[in-house]
């Protein structure tokens, strides 16, 4: 009979420490739970802060290396526009655009091409089927890569065209032409001219 009280009393004892144990892990894992979702918003929050402290709100900074100085005369048939852009997001390929307009209206707009991190460049290679001496406005656009898009803008640079020292291989075989032939009338002119006359 006692022996079976024991057993009873044993069982009782064992049962409330498995009892007490499950719901101490319970408690524990519930409150685990708790403080990794406090965290999770806690980090989520700062997270966002840091995300809006760090938007970047400046655009890039254009610096013209070629030409360096404005109101440059070009006697060349094609020239290298180069620029530096400065931005903590630097653009992409696409984001440099050049646009090239005389005093009235735009010409046109091309991308640069990108040569390294912050230099850029565009080869002008027909500018022979502009308008000779002539004035026209040199201006970079850029956006930079961060995800507001900040635009840049360069400011106006002018430049001169003069062709005339550099006529073409068709324009100078023409010039030769037509030399060639007054001076082929001329003698013709000079001869007829003191050749005796007949007299019959």
């Amino acid at each position: 009979m006692k022996w079976q009280k024991k057993t009873i009393i044993s069982k009782n004892i064992i049962f409330s420490i498995i009892f007490i144990t499950f719901l101490s892990f319970h408690g524990c894992f519930n409150s685990w739970n708790f403080t990794e979702y406090n965290n999770s918003l806690i980090n989520n929050g700062i997270l966002v802060v840091a995300q809006g402290s760090a938007e970047d709100t400046t655009a890039p900074v254009i610096i013209f290396i070629q030409p360096l100085e404005n109101y440059t005369t070009i006697t060349t048939r094609q020239f290298n526009i180069i620029v530096n852009i400065s931005d903590e997001n630097p653009p992409l390929n696409g984001d440099v655009i050049i646009r090239i307009s005389n005093l009235t209206n735009l010409l046109f707009n091309a991308s640069m091409d990108k040569e390294n991190e912050i230099q850029w460049s565009y080869n002008w290679n027909n500018i022979s089927a502009y308008q000779n001496w002539e004035e026209y406005i040199i201006q970079i656009w850029a956006n930079d890569s961060s995800l507001t898009k900040n635009l840049g803008k360069s400011e106006e640079f002018y430049i001169y065209l003069n062709l005339s020292n550099g006529l073409g291989i068709w324009t100078m075989i023409i010039y030769i032409i037509v030399i060639s032939l007054i001076f082929a009338g001329m003698v013709i002119y000079i001869n007829k001219k003191h050749q005796p006359k007949i007299i019959e």
